[in-house]
């Protein structure tokens, strides 16, 4: 007898990957500095694995993928996913997308470097707001769509510090938890978890799905991050650090403001549009309508 899957509406408790039990060491040249990471194998019923490329040279832009026209091309390196299991006769909770690679800035140098911590803040900001807060589809009515950098904060790599955000798509609806660490003047290495667990919403259109195991899994991963930086990146990085001794990156940012002035006027307008409609209803239910 068939059983009828049905929708999660209650919160849930999803249960990522057993890391400590699965996950298995992988290990990636690029272009002489040494990556590695842990990570549990692909399992996904709607994507293919990316599986990591031994070896890559940043230098090979053939090789890059993205919009050069908005400055915004990365070199992927490894793409894995994982679903969620729901409750029992119950819907998927979501899946995971987990993406590494090297995104490229143009315009690094010796005298504005990604190991420089203004710098490299500055250039991943910017990036979010090229990907996520430019085109016309990023606002409804003048309003963001998107938002971040949400819960930033440092974390150690390497005994290193290295930035972690979120982006928030679609109304929270999607989530990208991103960690970046610069490995040249040029390139850095972004770790990114996307997380569409959140689509699953109640009848008050709140999220069903609770994101605090997801956090602690991608926490995980960047927790087993290792990076031993080429010869040349190496040296480059020194040569920063000696000018900069005493540089930190900021502990925390609030969100972005990317609506203009012009869209936040659009937006005001739309809020006006809808409380007049919202009145006109009402006024229709409770009988004081008048043509």
């Amino acid at each position: 007898m068939l059983f009828e899957i049905l929708p999660i509406r209650k919160h849930f408790v999803p249960n990522p990957p057993d890391f400590n039990r699965l996950a298995k060491r992988v290990s990636m040249d690029v272009s002489g500095t040494l990556l590695e990471l842990s990570l549990p194998q692909h399992k996904s019923d709607t994507t293919k694995e990316l599986t990591a490329v031994r070896q890559s040279d940043i230098h090979n832009f053939s090789r890059y993928e993205g919009d050069s026209a908005q400055g915004d091309i990365y070199l992927s390196l490894l793409a894995r996913s994982w679903k969620l299991n729901g409750p029992l006769f119950h819907q998927k909770a979501g899946e995971l997308f987990l993406f590494c690679g090297v995104q490229y800035f143009d315009g690094g140098s010796q005298e504005h470097s990604l190991f420089q911590y203004e710098v490299l803040e500055n250039v991943v900001l910017e990036h979010a707001k090229k990907r996520y807060g430019t085109d016309d589809g990023d606002f409804y009515h003048g309003q963001q769509r998107n938002s971040a950098p949400h819960d930033w904060k440092v974390v150690q790599i390497n005994d290193e510090p290295a930035i972690q955000y979120n982006v928030l798509r679609d109304y929270g609806r999607y989530r990208y938890l991103s960690t970046v660490y610069p490995i040249s003047h040029n390139h850095y290495l972004r770790f990114e978890l996307k997380d569409n667990s959140q689509l699953l919403r109640d009848r008050g259109d709140e999220p069903v799905v609770d994101s605090g195991p997801i956090d602690d899994f991608f926490s995980q991963i960047v927790q087993s991050i290792t990076i031993k930086l080429s010869d040349v990146a190496q040296a480059q990085r020194e040569v920063i650090s000696n000018r900069y001794p005493e540089q930190k990156y900021t502990s925390s940012r609030e969100p972005e403001k990317w609506a203009t002035a012009a869209q936040d006027a659009e937006f005001a307008e739309h809020c006006q549009w809808q409380g007049q409609l919202k009145g006109l209803m009402e006024a229709r239910e409770n009988g004081t309508f008048e043509r």
